[in-house]
């Protein structure tokens, strides 16, 4: 039989559809989508509508409240859509780290077979750009290994639950990219301190006489330092406090209601990728390791 896609879903995403225009129900850690078996099911519609969006394994055994048969079971097989992820939560969310708090190394083979998540042996982009997470294909009784795909709900989860590996966690894979995914915490000062003095500089100047456009002169007048007044100093400064600011603000705001604003997420994997590249890896792995130098 040929490979089939499943997804794997959050309990969140299991209760939003009990509706008649969708119905989800579970059944031993499978999800299925029985809407359209509704109109035909022998008990009629309500019955099945009053466990929408949650399991059913219990009352499908239960024969005072409606028998079914092997059949009935075999049909289900072909409205399954995938099946529960976990549920379990690593960290308590009102958890509070100690000052001498350092985290357990997370068992990442352990951590995989039982999340179907991100394999922290291998590199992590291409593995949520493909979305590409298996688990056993005898679990769904199919030959071969079926690929599975996961829902935003249980992406969010999971990303909200940290790991922890003793070495840095893969980004891309080949050495020569994953130079530019860490580094010395001394190296972002040498980058970036020179391209504030030189903006620095290029301010207090404009406060003083016309500069050329950069890309006509990047070169500062540097002779002419001695003739800048005091005050174009001064208000270079007070630029420089607003400025920081108005970026702190800027980057809470972001941080805040673009990166933490999940409902408005596409459940789409180019856009579960773009968040995981832009913060949702800092939340996976909070406490990568250091560089040693």
């Amino acid at each position: 039989m040929s490979k089939r896609s499943f997804r794997i879903f959050d309990a969140e995403d299991l209760s939003t559809h009990k509706s008649s225009s969708s119905c989800w129900v579970s059944r031993n850690g499978r999800v299925y989508d029985i809407t359209a078996l509704l109109p035909d099911h022998p008990g009629g519609d309500d019955i099945v509508l009053k466990f929408a969006g949650g399991d059913i394994g219990d009352v499908m055994q239960d024969k005072t409240e409606h028998e079914h048969s092997d059949a009935a079971y075999d049909m289900m097989e072909e409205f399954c859509i995938g099946r529960l992820g976990s549920n379990e939560n690593i960290v308590d969310e009102n958890w509070v780290a100690t000052d001498d708090f350092h985290p357990d190394d997370t068992e990442v083979d352990k951590d995989y077979a039982k999340h179907q998540f991100i394999d922290l042996r291998k590199p992590m982009l291409r593995q949520v750009w493909e979305a590409n997470f298996r688990f056993d294909a005898l679990f769904f009784l199919w030959t071969t290994t079926p690929t599975i795909s996961y829902s935003k709900q249980y992406y969010l989860r999971q990303i909200h639950q940290p790991r922890h590996v003793p070495e840095s966690a893969r980004m891309f894979g080949p050495d020569y990219l994953e130079v530019f995914t860490r580094t010395n915490w001394y190296v972002v000062p040498i980058v970036w301190l020179p391209i504030a003095g030189y903006l620095f500089l290029r301010s207090v100047f404009q406060f003083t006489m016309p500069l050329p456009p950069f890309l006509v002169s990047p070169a500062l007048p540097m002779s002419r330092l001695s003739e800048v007044p005091p005050d174009a100093y001064g208000k270079t400064a007070i630029c420089f406090f607003v400025g920081t600011i108005i970026w702190t603000l800027l980057e809470y705001l972001l941080h805040r209601f673009l990166f933490h604003v999940d409902y408005y997420l596409p459940d789409k994997p180019a856009w579960l990728t773009l968040h995981f590249l832009m913060h949702g890896v800092h939340h996976y792995l909070p406490m990568d390791r250091q560089v040693e130098g």
